[in-house]
């Protein structure tokens, strides 16, 4: 298992306020921002089949929402087993890190066991954490209890396999997060809640060249492609 860590980095990011799809301001578009509270497990499901992969945009963009809900002075921490962050992307992104913390076990028993302990410091935030494997029905307890005891939230990337080990979870909320048409200066996301109050979509869109973020309703057009149609 390695640890990297990086401390003493703050970022200054501005962040427009999110359109509709006519591109007007609308406070009322949905977002992270009020759903991803501290002391509890949020999940981002994603398919890793096809043009799928570990969302690692959407769940730093949650953990910036974690992170502004509890102490911006406290840790984050990324666990990533693929090995498949890239640090200074991270750095360059749109979470205000007073310290950045990268893990990478090397088992699936690492995994789950240094997000539970990460989970259960004081010290913490938000701990992002890749799991792949299948998680039991005392694990997710597990995590959901650190989250609670520690008063972190925890980010969960997995993958939607479509079997019943992804129907075992613990979590306050959950999204279920695909890649979505872009352009040459945008790139998308369509995040659909599917478990959690209430139910949201909406977009996340990056500006390649400048970092922006907005969350944006999805166009109609959009909406309706079949392309765009997942569930969990």
């Amino acid at each position: 298992m390695k640890w990297v860590t990086v401390s003493d980095n703050t970022l200054h990011v501005q962040e427009r306020r999110s359109t509709d799809a006519g591109g007007r301001s609308d406070s009322r578009t949905p977002s992270f921002r009020d759903a991803i509270t501290p002391a509890a497990v949020h999940e981002l499901v994603f398919d890793p089949r096809g043009l799928g992969s570990p969302p690692m945009f959407p769940a730093l963009v949650a953990a910036r929402a974690a992170i502004d809900a509890n102490d911006k002075a406290k840790a984050l921490i990324w666990i990533d087993p693929a090995g498949s962050l890239y640090p200074p992307a991270v750095m360059a992104g749109p979470v205000p890190i007073g310290e950045f913390d990268l893990v990478r076990p090397t088992t699936d028993d690492d995994t789950t066991w240094a997000t539970v302990e990460c989970l259960r410091c004081k010290q913490v935030a938000v701990v992002v954490s890749l799991i792949m494997h299948k998680l039991s029905r005392v694990e997710v307890r597990r995590l959901q209890l650190a989250a609670e005891s520690g008063g972190a939230a925890a980010i969960l990337m997995r993958p939607n396999l479509k079997s019943a080990a992804i129907d075992v979870y613990a979590a306050a909320t959950r999204w279920h997060v695909s890649p979505a048409p872009g352009e040459r200066t945008i790139q998308r996301w369509k995040i659909k809640q599917i478990h959690g109050h209430g139910r949201s979509d909406f977009l996340l869109e990056k500006n390649r060249a400048t970092g922006q973020i907005d969350f944006v309703h999805p166009p109609a057009a959009m909406a309706r492609d079949p392309l765009l149609a997942q569930t969990s």
